[in-house]
């Protein structure tokens, strides 16, 4: 789903959270990405990692009929929490309702 940026370094996390001041549930992708985001922003490149969030989110909606927010984070970052470096199945969901 992510192979069409090539920006994207094809790990992820989800997590599932619970809003308190809504109580309504949350998910929040997060995707590693490579230098600086490129997106809808200005040609001056103002805005530009919120129009790739929007570009990613959009396009997950799209394909999977679900609003999820998107969060663009450096290359590595998701390591710790999906255990990638040190499990043969990395962690791709947390709840933490």
């Amino acid at each position: 789903m992510l192979s069409q940026w090539p920006q994207a370094t094809g790990e992820y996390v989800c997590r599932l959270r619970q809003v308190p001041t809504t109580g309504f549930e949350q998910l929040t992708v997060e995707v590693e990405w490579r230098g600086q985001p490129e997106g809808t922003g200005s040609a001056t490149g103002a805005g530009s990692k919120d129009g790739a969030e929007k570009a990613v989110a959009d396009k997950r909606q799209q394909q999977l009929g679900v609003r999820v927010e998107v969060k663009l984070v450096p290359p590595q970052s998701t390591a710790e929490a999906t255990g990638v470096t040190a499990r043969q199945k990395p962690v791709r969901l947390i709840d933490e309702r």
